[in-house]
């Protein structure tokens, strides 16, 4: 299972502590600290070489890296066995990552469990934060939710943000703890206020849009800005829509294209995907505005790390270092939107201010036909499935995107894939909708 961390960051907390000592490996954690990687290489390499566990996981952390040349994972590798070997926690859980992703090593998640298992046992937070995931979806082990929230709230105790934010999901879920959305948010914001990029990304969303608490426009665009500055990919995306077409927040088209630029480096396909029909459209049609016209935020947006099991990121690999996360090439897969999931949105709908306009891509009588054409349609439009009565007939209809005026509708309509305009599509009035949906 693809993960999005590899770490420098254990190594670094683990060297502040034990580079206090007059060790012979002292001045290669000062070089490393200076960025003198080179430096540090030659001096923990003969002490690596001589059995010395500490060294070695500083020589892995810099092969892992490619800070002296090219990342070379296989000899990564060879320093995280020798180290884990000496019975370094550290370097357990940085080789368990290895196997449990096959970088470097022939992937084994047996392994990758047995690792983390040691280094959790040893009080290591960041291997109990795996260790739980793990228990959480049965891998390598059966499926254990009290098992995972024993060790979720050991590594919280320590101070650990992700396992806070997903103490908080299972509270959500109702998963190995009673369902409680008092929890649910005390855990939430807890990791938000920690700085976890992906609560604060939640809690921004649930504040933006007024989800479970008191609805703030301000505060929510203020954690998911601090969420995209944290390198949230899905803040940052969610974010440049926002500003692109002016929902919610005053359009600012050259802010929505660098949040959309952060987004796309980080590998998020749908930020790629606006930035090419951005400049596509730029190309074909000079009179539209293009901060009207781009993708919209997803109707009733919920944290998307709440629409899988509890445990919604792969573990949050992180090498010891300093608690700094370093990327690594390896990303998760974005999570299905939640729009794609062919659930009926009326109620949202009648929500929405009957001034607004939708666009009706198709209405039919035949329920998994709709839900079947919602899933063809690209997330950027932002589909959405409602249902009325005509007659004695329930009707299905799938519609894209909720837009303040006509001519934003209008303009929207342009910007729609070909493949889409294709059906004809029409602009409706939401108020128009909402009379039909209540006549019911």
């Amino acid at each position: 299972m693809p993960v999005r961390y590899t770490s420098l960051a254990l190594l670094l907390a683990f060297f502040v502590i034990t580079a206090q000592a007059s060790t012979p490996y002292e001045l290669g954690w000062d070089a490393f600290q200076s960025r003198n990687y080179k430096l540090a290489h030659s001096i923990w390499l003969p002490l690596a070489e001589k059995g010395d566990g500490d060294a070695a996981l500083g020589l892995a952390v810099i092969y892992e890296n490619g800070l002296i040349a090219t990342k070379d994972p296989v000899t990564a590798t060879k320093w995280y066995q020798m180290a884990a070997e000496q019975g370094i926690a550290e370097a357990r859980h940085d080789l368990g990552i290895k196997y449990f992703t096959g970088q470097g090593v022939e992937q084994d998640q047996n392994k990758a469990y047995e690792l983390w298992k040691q280094a959790a046992e040893s009080g290591l937070s960041a291997a109990q934060t795996k260790f739980a995931y793990l228990h959480i979806h049965g891998i390598s082990a059966p499926q254990d939710f009290d098992t995972a929230i024993k060790w979720y709230r050991q590594a919280a105790s320590q101070g650990n943000t992700e396992a806070m934010y997903n103490i908080g999901l299972m509270y959500q879920k109702g998963v190995g703890v009673p369902e409680n959305r008092n929890q649910h948010l005390r855990w939430l914001t807890m990791a938000s206020d920690r700085g976890y990029p992906r609560a604060q990304y939640d809690l921004g969303l649930m504040k933006l849009h007024g989800n479970e608490i008191d609805r703030s426009v301000t505060e929510g665009k203020q954690l998911l800005l601090k969420a995209a500055n944290n390198n949230s990919a899905d803040a940052q995306y969610y974010l440049g829509t926002l500003y692109l077409n002016g929902h919610i927040l005053r359009p600012d088209k050259e802010l929505a294209i660098k949040l959309l630029q952060r987004a796309a480096e980080h590998g998020h396909k749908n930020a790629k995907q606006a930035l090419i029909d951005i400049d596509n459209l730029a190309k074909t049609d000079d009179s539209l505005i293009i901060g009207k016209t781009s993708p919209q935020p997803a109707p009733e947006t919920k944290p998307a790390a709440a629409q899988t099991l509890p445990s919604v990121s792969s573990p949050d690999n992180t090498i010891v270092l300093n608690k700094k996360l370093v990327e690594s090439d390896a990303t998760t897969p974005d999570p299905e939107p939640l729009i794609k999931q062919a659930t009926d949105r009326s109620t949202w709908l009648m929500a929405q201010d009957t001034e607004a306009y939708t666009i009706q891509l198709m209405a039919t009588t035949q329920q998994d036909r709709a839900a079947q054409y919602l899933k063809k349609m690209p997330d950027s439009i932002n589909p959405f499935l409602y249902s009325f009565k005509k007659g004695s007939d329930t009707w299905y209809a799938v519609a894209a995107g909720i837009h303040m005026d006509f001519n934003q509708a209008r303009q929207a309509l342009k910007y729609l894939p070909t493949n889409v305009r294709k059906n004809s599509p029409w602009i409706r009035s939401v108020g128009a909708l909402q009379q039909i949906i209540a006549s019911q």
